[in-house]
């Protein structure tokens, strides 16, 4: 249920802005440490991940445990969009 609001909420921010432009995107990179989950919980965090419409999964270092994610919205906050 939760991730299915938050799939809503990022489509309808998307949504905006294609049709207002005067909401402009403030993209941006952020690193996300995986905390020692185990595989099948780093694959469902990059199918979560994907599925969301203003993410993209740059890429993936298991060595280091990190992930980095592109974010449309991340309006100079990544410990907000890390959340």
């Amino acid at each position: 249920g939760w991730f299915f609001g938050e799939v809503v909420a990022a489509s309808l921010r998307v949504l905006a802005v294609m049709l207002l432009p005067v909401r402009k995107p403030t993209p941006g990179i952020v690193k996300v440490h995986l905390y020692d989950l185990t595989e099948t919980e780093e694959t469902l965090l990059v199918i979560l991940v994907a599925l969301t419409p203003d993410t993209i999964l740059m890429a993936i270092n298991r060595d280091r445990g990190d992930v980095y994610v592109y974010g449309m919205f991340v309006n100079n906050d990544s410990e907000a969009f890390r959340e």
